[in-house]
Parts: C-alpha cells; structure tokens; sequence
C-alpha cells in the first residue's frame, strides 16, 4: 500500500509559512534568522535603557521606561515585535506538526499564546517577571529542536544538513580554506550583538556551503576533510589562542612594568611604596582629566564638573564608571588634603561626598545616595533594591 503525502504535512522549509512541516536542522536556520532580526529591532529600546537609566532599577525595570519612549518608537517595536511573533509561530507550528506527524491545532494554538505572551512581557511588566514567564518557551523550544521528527526523520542521510564544526568554529578562516565566502561576513559582524549567531549559521549551514564548491565529490572524502577542518580549528580555539592571549597579557604587564620603572626612576623615588602609588595616581589622574572638566574637594564634599554633551551621551554603566573614578581620585586628593591618622580614605569612603556636576550650569548630574532605613531594616529585598537605587544619575537640561 502506497502512503500519499498530503498537503499539510509536506516538508516546507520557508521562514514563514504555516503549512506543512519542517526538520530540525531548518527549524534551528530559520530561528536564528528570527532571533537576529528580533536583536536588531530591539537595539533601539535597548539604547534607549543604557543611554536613559538613572539607576539601577531603571535597568531592572524596562517596562517603566518603556512608557516614557516616543510615541513612534513604541508603535514601531509593537508592530516589529509582532511580525517576528508571526514568523516564529509558524516555524514552531510546522515543527510541532513534524513531531506529532499531524497537524496538531491544539499544541500549536497552546504552543502560540505561550509565545505571545513572553514577546510582548519584556514591555508591561519588570524584567525578573520576562525571565520566569521565557523559561517556558525556551524549554519548548529545545523541545522541538532535540525531539525528531515523524515526518522529516525518515528522509535518507544528507551530508549538507550535518552540523560543520570546523565552520562553526573557524567561521571566515575555514570559509577561505574551502572557497565558501559568506562567513567572511563574521569579520564585521563580529563587533555586532548578532556575531554569536552567525557563527551558528555557519555551523548548520558550513556543508552545504562547501560541499556545492566540491560539486560531484566523494561523500567519505569530504567528511574526512571536514574533521581533518573540525581538529584544526578546535586545537586553534582551545588552546592556540588561548596561549597567544595569555602571552599578549603578560607582555602588556611586562612592558607595563617596565615604563612605569622608567617614570619612576625618573622622578627619583626610593621606596617601592612610593613607586607604586606614584604610578597608581598618575593612571588615576589621566583618567579623571578625560573625564572631567575641573573639580573641587572641600571638607564635606567632592565636586566634579563635567561637559553637559559628555555626560548626556553616556550609558548607565559609562557614567558609573566615571563616578567610581571621581570617588578614588577624591579619596587620593583629600589624603593629601586633609590628611588624618584616624582616617582613611578610599573610594568607598568618597562615593558619599561625591557629587558630579554640569560644568555648564551647576546642576547636578549624579550622585551616591544610599537610604539608609532601607539598611537598616533587615529585609535582604529592601537592602537589595537599596543598593541597586544608590547612584543616582540625572539628565542635563543644558
């Protein structure tokens, strides 16, 4: 007795498409494609937050922010976020259908509103909520890419569908090695947050890509050459390049070494103490001054003054850099200033009195304030949230 497939469970492997089904390896391609795209309609928000967070909390708590974006940005993530709903729906459809070897409207209505519900989450409600509510499509997900296929399982062994570690792996150097040049792409997109994906695209898709060069090859001889590719790359990743990495630090350290000797056989220092901090300070010095305009350090505070556009353009984890460099280099200056042999002075000890201010017009742009009663209060939630809310970070209205 002859089987005849129908229509709704032929193999389709389109990116959008809800008929019919697809294998796991097409399934795996077309997500990756989905999450690029999902990572890259996302950059705006996500700039949005770094660039934008006064504390913390903000960071912890996008969905606050996400009421406060122009009125055409959250129209344009709403409507982009909802496309990449409907392209991911349909894959997991097709693929629910190639496991359960039916088309299964039940799963996939179920399989659907899960996915609708973590897509639109991250924006209405706090971020630690997003990541309980996204456990369950990401275990679905591994679901339906590890479990075969009744459908698709039964077709015959295809050497282009085999996972490519060497590409994987070597991404533009193995493209090189067997004349395939779209991983060449992964020299620029390496600077990208969608690199890690690509180079699993090359993974998945590295045989195909190579075995059209070879054309009519021996199946036996290209798998050979492949894992001859896979040892190469796995010895240069995991151990090469970390001991090249490892050499270029301790060179660094070393020439480091040497010219801070050199700066401080100039000034004529005897102690190695001395020495130390004597370099220690002049790295601190250097990087404050690009930070900061000028600044004043009086008895009860640290005032640093910074260019408006300097700070405006800065993200959340750029300005708490800044201040933490603020607070070490007032902890050097006020040892120096208002020496003490019962106090010491450190940036720990500075992030209170440190205040940043608009070099412009004197407002102020950031400060450390920690509430206290939260501390003292003894809930781990409140200390937590406390610590989380202490700097403080406003925007320049000039």
């Amino acid at each position: 007795m002859v089987h005849i497939m129908t229509e709704e469970i032929k193999v389709n492997t389109s990116i959008l498409n809800f008929i019919g089904v697809i294998g796991r390896r097409d399934f795996a391609l077309n997500m990756l494609y989905i999450t690029i795209m999902g990572t890259i309609i996302s950059i705006p928000y996500s700039l949005y937050l770094l660039y934008g967070a006064t504390s913390v909390n903000d960071l912890l708590e996008p969905n606050k922010m996400f009421f406060t974006l122009p009125i055409f940005i959250k129209i344009l993530l709403l409507f982009a976020t909802a496309a990449v709903l409907v392209l991911t729906i349909s894959n997991v459809t097709r693929r629910t259908n190639d496991i359960c070897g039916r088309v299964n409207n039940l799963l996939n209505i179920l399989f659907g509103g899960i996915y609708a519900i973590a897509a639109f989450a991250v924006y209405f409600i706090p971020i630690i909520y997003v990541c309980l509510i996204c456990i369950l499509p990401f275990v679905i997900s591994l679901i339906l890419l590890f479990t075969p296929g009744k459908i698709t399982s039964k077709s015959g062994y295809d050497v282009t569908k085999i996972f490519n570690w060497g590409a994987f792996l070597g991404t533009w150097i193995w493209g090189l090695f067997n004349k395939s040049y779209i991983p060449l792409w992964y020299i620029i997109l390496y600077f990208t947050p969608v690199s890690f994906y690509f180079k699993l695209i090359c993974g998945l898709k590295g045989n195909e890509w190579a075995f059209k060069k070879y054309g009519s090859a021996d199946v036996v001889e290209f798998n050979r050459k492949q894992e001859r590719h896979t040892i190469i790359f796995t010895i240069l990743t995991l151990i090469v390049v970390p001991i090249l990495y490892f050499i270029f630090i301790m060179a660094f350290i070393f020439i480091m070494a040497l010219a801070g000797s050199k700066i401080n056989s100039e000034n004529n220092l005897d102690t190695a103490g001395n020495k130390t901090g004597s370099m220690l300070e002049n790295i601190i010095d250097g990087i404050s001054s690009s930070y900061f305009e000028s600044y004043k350090i009086t008895p009860t505070e640290n005032l640093f003054y910074i260019a408006p556009d300097d700070w405006k353009f800065a993200t959340f984890s750029d300005k708490k850099d800044m201040f933490d460099a603020a607070a070490t280099k007032a902890s050097i200056e006020r040892s120096k200033k208002y020496p003490s042999k019962t106090e010491y002075y450190s940036k720990s000890t500075e992030l209170y009195r440190t205040k940043i201010y608009n070099s412009k017009n004197g407002e102020l742009l950031g400060e450390f304030s920690l509430d206290n009663k939260a501390m003292e209060s003894g809930s781990f939630r409140q200390i937590i949230k406390a610590s989380f809310n202490a700097y403080k970070f406003f925007k320049p209205t000039n």
